[in-house]
Parts: structure tokens; C-alpha cells; sequence
């Protein structure tokens, strides 16, 4: 499915389940579909239903627009602090390795309380577990490898709680019995990997698109509170996150003139739905004057709608405004034939993005 108004339907209908156990459900990357069904126990995101809806509420006060803008603050600083470095060092540096993953990776551990010295170690097990090169052995590893990981950490949370997520579920779930340990782990795993990935992609992608278009950059420079807006547009210009809106047919539907029986797999194209001329004018400009800005599906629809969609807004809001105030002079240090796009990862993005001012 490919236009806008079947990819809502797709989302939004329960005849279309995301129950990755059902018979008939399309693995995108086998490799991830074998370490749901046999290693550990399948996330919310992967279920439908009261089951998703309970587990999905155990999380949603972590991020509700009170509860993210609470971080707004310290990603300011953290944005800022970065950059204060990198003007100091020598230029060019890649925007990829030494902002775009490093903030929404940070954010991401304090959020659920993973120790500083653990982050490079829990960025390259998500990095391998997003890739869609991974061996079905690989993969496997990794799911088991940071099952352990998160339980020594539920362990660890459980004796000395401290301020975070992972200790709230903790102790006001599963020690009291309304959550168990495997979904406990498996939730915990969904935000640590969704968490931060897909903000990575969007932080890079998002400045390479506005500096291939400098009309735009210089829009913002001239007027930061139009950078909302901006966002929001980005997020529907780009849609990173393209291989998560796959569902399997519980019975018979009819959708655009065609008939699809139960059982079959059915794969909803949220990127070239975003770019549907028929909903969105003039789709593949860059204008955050348009209508409908916001009924784009970055972070999906409906009910499997993506929990940290105002995280991820905040996130790059702090980000772009930093680099339009920091750092105005931004380009590419190197020609955009040069650039290397990631063909190996579920998320679309840039290897490196070399930049200079």
C-alpha cells in the first residue's frame, strides 16, 4: 500500500494486526522476525489489542508533553556543550557521529537510567540489531545479549532504584505483580532501540535537507519560530523510519478496489504515502506553509503511533535552533555525490555527514 489514504486504513483498522505472531505476518528482515519468536518475548509494538494497550500504558507518562518538556532543558545543554567543543576544534567534523547520535543516545540512557560507561556498548548492539545485513545467528546474539544486559540492569533498579523509567516500572509494576520480567525486558528493549535510532537519522537528514536547500536554512535563521513548523515538515519530507508499518489480515478486507484475503501479509508504505500528491500538493518541496502539516506518518498512526513522537520533535528543535544560532555559516565540507547513504538499516540515513563553517 502506497497512497496516503490506504496507509491510514492499513494503520487504523483492526482487521490489520501487527501481531507478529500470527501466521501470514510479512518479516521485513527474517533475521529480527526468528529472535521475536525465539529468543525472549515480542514488544507492544508487536501485539494488538488489550495486550498492546495495557503494556503501552505502563510507559505513555514518560512521554507526555509535560514529562518531555521537562528535558528540553537539559538537552539544551547537552546541544550546546557539544558544539562549544567542536568550534573549538579543528573543522570539518561529521555532524553523524559527533552530534546526531551522540544526543538522542544520551537522552535515551538518562531517560532509562542506563550508566554512562554503557553507552557505546548498547550503540552497537542497537546499530547491529537495525541492520538488515545481520545474520539470523547475529541477530539472535544481540536480542540475547541485551536481554542479559537490561536484566543485570532490572536487578541493579530493583535494589537501588533511582530516578528513571526503568526504575518506575520496577517497582510500580513488576514488583507488584502487574507486569512480568520478559515484558518488562521486551519493553525496556523497544525503548532503548526505538528510542534514539530513528532521531539519529532525522538530526543528520534533516540538516543535509535544509542545507541542500539554503532558501529554507536561511528562512529559519531569519525566523527561529517558524522551526515547529519545520520539524514537522522534515519528519513528513524525509519519513526515516520506513520498514516498522506491517500488519497481517485477519479476515477478508477490501481496500482501493481490491480484495485481500485473511492471512496475508500487507505492507504499508508510510514514505511514498507522505509523498502522495493526491493529499499533500506539491510533495517534494520543502514547505512548512502547507496545509495538513501535521498528518504525516513519521512515527506511524493510530493506535501503534509512535509513543516518543514528542521526544523526538523536542530533540530536533533543540538541535536545528543550536546549529541556525551556533554555527549560521553551516555547509557540507565535501560535495553531496560523495556522501554515503545507509542501504544496510531499516531507518534511512547518512553514513557521515562532513560539514564545515
Amino acid at each position: 500500500m502506497s497512497q496516503y489514504q490506504d496507509v491510514r486504513t492499513v494503520l487504523t483498522d483492526e482487521r490489520f494486526s501487527a501481531d507478529i505472531t500470527r501466521e501470514g505476518f510479512p518479516l521485513m528482515r527474517p533475521s529480527v522476525g526468528l529472535a521475536f519468536r525465539s529468543v525472549g518475548r515480542r514488544n507492544f509494538m508487536r501485539m494488538d489489542g488489550p495486550e498492546h494497550s495495557r503494556l503501552r500504558k505502563m510507559v505513555t507518562q514518560d512521554f507526555t508533553a509535560k514529562a518531555v518538556e521537562r528535558w528540553r532543558p537539559e538537552i539544551e545543554m547537552l546541544t550546546d556543550g557539544i558544539i562549544d567543543r567542536l568550534l573549538d576544534s579543528r573543522k570539518p567534523f561529521d555532524l553523524v557521529s559527533e552530534i546526531a547520535e551522540e544526543i538522542p543516545t544520551r537522552v535515551i540512557c538518562w531517560m532509562l537510567g542506563i550508566p554512562e560507561q554503557d553507552r557505546a556498548y548498547f550503540r552497537d548492539l542497537t546499530q547491529r540489531y537495525m541492520s538488515t545485513q545481520s545474520t539470523p545467528e547475529e541477530t539472535r546474539y544481540v536480542v540475547e545479549s541485551l536481554i542479559a544486559y537490561l536484566d543485570r540492569l532490572i536487578d541493579a533498579k530493583r535494589d537501588r532504584p533511582e530516578d528513571d523509567m526503568l526504575s518506575r516500572l520496577v517497582h510500580e509494576h513488576l514488583l507488584p505483580g502487574d507486569l512480568d520480567r520478559e515484558d518488562l525486558n521486551a519493553t525496556a528493549r523497544l525503548m532503548l532501540v526505538a528510542g534514539h535510532e530513528s532521531s539519529v537519522s532525522m538530526i543528520s537528514m534533516g540538516t543535509l535537507a535544509l542545507l541542500q536547500n539554503p532558501e529554507r536554512w536561511d528562512a529559519l535563521r531569519a525566523d527561529a519560530s517558524q522551526l515547529p513548523a519545520a520539524v514537522e515538515e522534515l519528519l513528513r519530507y524525509l519519513t526515516v523510519v520506513h520498514q516498522t508499518a506491517v500488519r497481517v489480515t485477519v479476515e477478508d478486507v477490501e481496500i482501493g478496489g481490491v480484495v485481500i484475503p485473511a492471512g496475508q501479509g500487507v505492507i504499508a508504505l508510510t514514505s511514498s504515502a507522505d509523498r502522495d500528491g493526491d493529499f499533500f500538493a506539491d510533495p517534494d518541496t520543502i514547505d512548512w506553509t502547507r496545509g495538513r502539516l501535521r498528518q504525516h506518518f513519521a512515527f506511524g498512526y493510530g493506535p501503534h503511533h509512535c509513543l516518543g513522537h514528542l521526544l523526538a520533535k523536542v530533540e530536533l528543535q533543540v538541535v536545528f535552533a543550536a546549529l541556525l544560532r551556533r554555527i549560521p555559516t553551516l555547509s557540507l565540507a565535501v560535495p553531496f555525490a560523495d556522501l554515503e547513504f545507509k542501504d544496510d538499516q531499516s531507518i534511512t540515513g547518512v553514513t557521515r555527514l562532513p560539514v564545515t563553517w
